[in-house]
């Protein structure tokens, strides 16, 4: 009875941590397919419209950091409902702004909220899961986050056409709304009590120690760059899509985020090519997939331009999975540490190269897009060849 009720626990963690990941992450990426009628209905930019996504990336990359300290002071289990809640009733405000100002300020409040939630949901999982199943809780909140993305995007762009955008986005953080109601109520309880948790103190010496590690620092450079690729083509695809060159309907256009479910189911797979190709070759064939896909998507066909925007999507995935599979086998710095500094970099190359690709976009139209996806392409092949090692293990 003990062990099936241990079960019972770790599987309503494991759920609670994979819906914490998808409607945070819904909500997150809703407007990505949409940036295009947002920068038409606010008269800005494509690179402006873009800060939409940019800036929440830049505020979950700050409290990446952060929360290595705020993590150790407040019970996870009571932050993550709370943030979710709250991060749904911000969208939701953030999308009946008619001024611009707003809608940039609330989404950036938005980022401050869900950038609590990875560190704390790690720290979450790491009092309450054993060990040997870290990898798989893990996956689950990987996974959460990746079906959110997609679906929020899907959703969004789907509901836009006979209900408008504005009102498919503040569906989506009513949605989010919801489930934080429901998580205040379900959310397991955690068996380490607060008179248990380790004082909040950020230890220095060990966050310096994962910063300055050249094969850990390595990996956080590839997660910049697999991010700011994957970010630079799918801020503007919407954009093109719509353009003359192709012409594409809402609807239309937003199922060519459909691939990145593709990517979402690989990752276990992705995990076996690992195990067998070592970190050094499956990263490098991540990019290159990256960039095959990137290539593609000059074509003015469209079922050839769907086939480049699923190798992007499974380039994206595999870099993804593949560098923090190895640098949760670096053993010579701490794996919090790692981690974080890892999630601050990966979430500034969304941040920072979704905005810089609109003005590449604003100047040069999809090939100077494709132009920077190709340099960092290069250089993470570059990196992954200089220093990551054959043999996983």
């Amino acid at each position: 009875m003990a062990n099936q009720a241990e079960r019972i626990r770790i599987r309503s963690i494991l759920v609670a941590a994979f819906t914490t990941g998808l409607v945070s992450f819904a909500v997150l990426y809703s407007p990505q397919p949409l940036l295009h009628l947002v920068a038409a209905d606010y008269r800005v930019t494509p690179a402006a419209s873009a800060l939409t996504i940019s800036l929440p990336s830049l505020m979950l990359a700050v409290s990446s950091i952060a929360m290595l300290w705020l993590g150790r002071r407040f019970p996870a289990a009571k932050v993550l409902p709370l943030a979710v809640l709250a991060s749904g009733v911000v969208n939701m405000g953030v999308w009946m702004s008619p001024w611009w100002a707003g809608v940039v300020a609330g989404r950036t409040v938005f980022g401050l909220l869900a950038g609590v939630i990875p560190a704390a949901v790690v720290g979450y999982l790491a009092a309450e899961i054993p060990a040997e199943r870290m990898g798989r809780a893990m996956s689950w909140y990987i996974a959460g986050t990746g079906a959110g993305g997609l679906l929020g995007r899907l959703i969004a762009g789907l509901l836009t056409e006979p209900f408008g955008y504005r009102a498919s986005l503040l569906g989506i953080g009513a949605v989010a709304l919801a489930f934080g109601l429901i998580l205040l109520v379900a959310f397991p309880k955690p068996v380490v009590g607060d008179a248990a948790r380790p004082p909040g103190r950020l230890d220095l010496a060990g966050l310096g120690q994962a910063l300055c590690n050249p094969r850990a620092a390595s990996i956080y450079l590839l997660g910049f760059f697999a991010m700011s690729s994957f970010v630079a083509i799918f801020n503007y695809l919407p954009f093109e899509l719509s353009s003359p060159r192709f012409g594409l309907s809402q609807s239309s256009l937003t199922l060519s985020f459909l691939p990145l479910a593709l990517g979402v189911f690989m990752v276990p797979i992705f995990g076996m090519f690992y195990d067998r190709l070592g970190p050094r070759v499956m990263t490098s064939l991540a990019f290159f997939l990256l960039l095959t896909g990137s290539l593609v998507t000059l074509t003015r066909s469209i079922p050839v331009l769907f086939l480049g925007i699923m190798l992007i999507a499974l380039g994206a995935f595999a870099g993804h999975s593949s560098a923090t599979a190895t640098l949760g086998r670096q053993r010579e710095v701490d794996p919090a540490y790692a981690a974080s500094l890892y999630m601050f970099c990966y979430y500034m190359g969304s941040a920072i190269s979704g905005y810089l690709a609109g003005m590449a976009y604003d100047s040069g139209g999809w090939s100077a897009i494709i132009t920077a996806t190709a340099i960092l392409c290069g250089l993470g092949v570059g990196v992954a060849l200089a220093v990551l090692p054959r043999n996983p293990h």
